[in-house]
This record gives C-alpha cells, structure tokens and sequence, in this order.
C-alpha cells in the first residue's frame, strides 16, 4: 500500500511539473483608412509575408507560440523583425509602425494551470498616416 501510494505522488509532481504551460502571441492590423492597404511582415521567420487588408477589416498579421506561460507581453521591436504598409496606390505609412505605444495590447490569462496566456497586438492605421 505504501509503495502504490509513493508512485501515486510520484505521479502526481511529475504531472504538476511537465506542466509548462505555454504564451500565445497574435499580431493585428486594423484599417481604418479608405483604401486598402498591403501589409509585408516578417513575424519570427524568416520570410516575408504580405497581406491584402481592406478598408474597415481587422486582420492577423501573424501568429505564435512558445512554451512557458508569461504575462510579460514584451515589447514589439523584439517580436516582429519587420513592417511596411503602404496602400494599394503606393502610398508608404508614416507610422512608426515598431513603436510599442502604437500598439494596442490585451493580454487574456487563458488558465492557471498549466499556466496559459494570450497578448493580441493590434496596430490602427488611418488616413491621416499615409
């Protein structure tokens, strides 16, 4: 009985401990100009996506996971490696678009244990930045 009982602990600090958890990171344009806009990223690979955001849409830019549960959000210059907007006419974003106070971040604390969290980075472009 004791020996059952020593692996049922056992078991149980080997469950609470490989219980990592893990961060969610969401990366979010939001267009709130007139005219659609081309969005080309690079968001911890290393290659260059480009985006077609319309007038009025929200899109996610890009999307990553990490083990470890933090709910530390970071700062932005050292999350994405590169940005350029600039609308479907040409027309370049004048938005320092790596300043973190441009974004909006919300963090969700998605569970406890493991320990889980969600940061939603969403940056707003308007007429007046282009």
């Amino acid at each position: 009985m004791k020996q059952l009982k020593n692996t049922f602990l056992l078991g149980l600090i080997i469950f609470f401990t490989s219980c990592e958890g893990g961060t969610d990171y969401s990366f979010n344009i939001q267009n709130s100009s007139d005219q659609s806009i081309l969005v080309n990223s690079v968001i911890w690979t290393n290659d260059t996506v480009t985006n077609t955001v319309l007038s009025g849409e929200t899109k996610e830019i890009g999307f990553r996971s990490k083990l470890g549960g933090t709910e530390d959000e970071g700062e932005i210059s050292g999350l994405v490696q590169y940005l350029f907007i600039e609308t479907t006419k040409g027309k370049d974003c004048k938005k320092e678009l790596l300043l973190h106070s441009n974004w909006k971040v919300e963090t969700d604390h998605v569970s406890k244990i493991p320990s889980n969290f969600k940061h939603t980075y969403t940056i707003t472009v308007n007429n007046e930045d282009f």
